[in-house]
């Protein structure tokens, strides 16, 4: 009885076997088939890192999706220049929500919205306060959201009380043993 691996290089001696041809796509069109357009931002759906930014690769380079959705609308940008968002989204590449600016303005940017932390800042998101504030450090999530963090349980601030509660005391007890 003939395998599956010799019926296939029989057909292929006989000229039966049916070869794929590969469609040639062009760059562009490969680009916006992993794009889904709504009506506010259009976002990448293919390969995301892990801040939310698209990759795309040109050539075997890879660059992010919404410098190549500048590159295709518009052309090459200046050196020293950056491609913007105005939506702030990071998977956004429509190019109406794209513009040219230099890093001092994405700064600028970034302090006008009211996205970075400072030491003003005593309440994480959710309205707790840190849990910690040092010196030369601000924390950037309350105890409960840390603590939920560490645990992997977002739903409910109360076990992840208790599973820090039951944490220090395993820990006393191990440094206990020590001494």
């Amino acid at each position: 009885m003939a395998t599956k691996l010799d019926r296939r290089r029989r057909s292929t001696i006989l000229g039966t076997h049916r070869r794929r041809t590969l469609v040639k796509r062009t760059m562009e069109e490969r680009f916006w088939a992993k794009v889904k357009k709504t009506d506010d931002c259009w976002e990448w759906t293919a390969h995301k890192l892990f801040n939310g930014y698209g990759r795309f690769s040109i050539n075997r380079k890879p660059d992010y999706s919404h410098r190549i959705s500048w590159l295709i609308e518009h052309g090459e940008y200046p050196t020293g220049k950056h491609v913007l968002h105005v939506c702030d989204n990071p998977g956004c590449v429509r190019p109406d929500h794209l513009v040219l600016g230099t890093m001092g303005d994405n700064m600028a940017d970034r302090d006008g919205k009211h996205r970075q932390y400072t030491k003003e800042k005593l309440h994480c998101r959710h309205g707790k306060p840190f849990s910690y504030q040092g010196r030369y450090r601000v924390a950037k999530n309350c105890k409960v959201c840390e603590l939920s963090r560490r645990y992997k349980r977002n739903a409910d601030p109360v076990i992840a009380k208790e599973k820090a509660k039951q944490y220090a005391e395993t820990y006393r007890n191990r440094m206990k043993g020590k001494l």
